[in-house]
């Protein structure tokens, strides 16, 4: 699967993959998250509630601030909901929150359904570089 560095990035097959990106991100002890990942395959992610990737709620504040290749893969059917999501939050997206040093590149998104205050398909908000 990788270790999340530039060098061995994180390896993304499936949605279970992609699930467990999002919690090293998560569980990541710097506030600025700084792993790499590629996508190795298209996932369908079926329409299911989608928390995103460094979500920023009253609780939990990550910035994505590494590198997501998605080697010209596609995920599709894409939904994420800021009202259904149990801990809140308002910034959703793939991910939510990305710093200004994230590159999310090489990526297609097909049918994407995203509601929330701050919202976009692959990011909810896009931070400035400090």
């Amino acid at each position: 699967m990788g270790g999340g560095t530039e060098e061995d990035p994180f390896l993304i097959y499936s949605y279970k993959d992609l699930v467990s990106f999002r919690e090293m991100c998560t569980n990541c002890s710097d506030w600025k998250v700084p792993y790499y990942a590629r996508l190795e395959a298209d996932i369908d992610m079926q329409n299911q509630l989608w928390r995103p990737i460094c979500i920023e709620t009253g609780v939990e504040s990550h910035q994505f601030a590494g590198v997501f290749d998605g080697n010209y893969h596609t995920i599709s059917n894409l939904y994420c909901n800021a009202d259904s999501l149990p801990e809140g939050g308002t910034i959703v997206g793939l991910f939510g929150y990305c710093e200004g040093q994230a590159n999310i590149r090489n990526l297609i998104i097909k049918n994407a359904n995203i509601k929330g205050d701050q919202a976009g398909v692959v990011a909810g908000r896009l931070g400035y570089k400090a």
